[in-house]
């Protein structure tokens, strides 16, 4: 799997349901029944297994320190 699903609204896991494939735009979600449970449109967070699916769709890090501030902003490095 590539992730797992979660409610947008409340962050609460949603066990049943993962990302199953992933394409250039979109994922495929597999779980029970879940094109009646989880219709086109409804939204929700993937919390994806590995850091380049996150890190790809952002310009760079942002560092926070300990307390919260941010410290740093390191650019994402393109074009291996």
């Amino acid at each position: 799997a590539y992730g797992l699903l979660a409610d947008a609204a409340t962050g609460r896991l949603l066990p049943d349901y993962r990302v199953a494939a992933v394409s250039q735009e979109h994922g495929h979600v597999k779980g029970p029944d879940v094109v009646a449970r989880l219709p086109v449109g409804t939204q929700v967070r993937v919390l994806p297994n590995h850091v380049c699916m996150t890190a790809a769709g952002f310009e760079g890090y942002v560092l926070i320190d300990e307390g919260g501030g941010s410290t740093d902003f390191w650019p994402r490095v393109n074009g291996w």
